[in-house]
């Protein structure tokens, strides 16, 4: 779904550059939400409209966190 709204699913069919990080909101049952980080020079008012029912712009106020980093490395 959230990946289908930046390749263009939305009311301007415009599509949107992938940023980091994707946010994951988890409960008790596993991932509740995901949230993608829009471009930097993108304004929220500028974020087109999804045409998913079940996807909703958010403004969420700057802020800081922290991040583990992890990765796979076979061997």
């Amino acid at each position: 779904m959230v990946y289908d709204f930046i390749q263009g699913n939305n009311k301007d069919k415009q599509k949107i550059s992938m940023t980091a990080p994707v946010i994951n909101n988890l409960d008790d049952n596993g991932i509740k939400t995901t949230a993608f980080v829009m471009p930097p020079q993108m304004k929220h008012e500028d974020v087109p409209l999804p045409l998913d029912k079940n996807l909703n712009r958010v403004l969420i106020p700057q802020r800081f966190c922290a991040v583990y980093k992890f990765g796979f490395n076979p061997k």
